[in-house]
């Protein structure tokens, strides 16, 4: 993942170097091939939509897909565990399950 509008790609965008920004996901392109993806958060930040637009463009200018992604806060750590019962209901298994 490329990571969000934070990020590596998101400070160049901001930086406007553009250049560099392409240049350095067609190497990562080459290189991972079909293992990159852009990877898009929402906070509605200043300037966070015109980076999501402009990694659209590129996802279809340079053939990396996008993937979503969202970020888990908790107010308090002890909401973890309810979190967590949850997370375990919905795939169906024990609460820190390996596998």
């Amino acid at each position: 993942l490329t990571g969000n509008y934070q990020n590596f790609f998101g400070k160049l965008f901001s930086s406007n170097k553009l250049k560099d920004f392409q240049n350095i996901v067609v190497l990562l392109k080459k290189n991972f091939e079909n293992r990159i993806y852009f990877e898009i958060q929402r906070h509605k930040e200043t300037n966070e939509k015109n980076f999501e637009n402009y990694v659209l463009q590129k996802s279809k200018d340079i053939g990396i897909p996008i993937i979503a992604t969202q970020e888990v806060f908790y107010l308090d750590k002890d909401l973890y565990e309810a979190h967590d019962a949850v997370k375990c209901i919905g795939e169906k298994h024990g609460q820190n399950q390996q596998f």
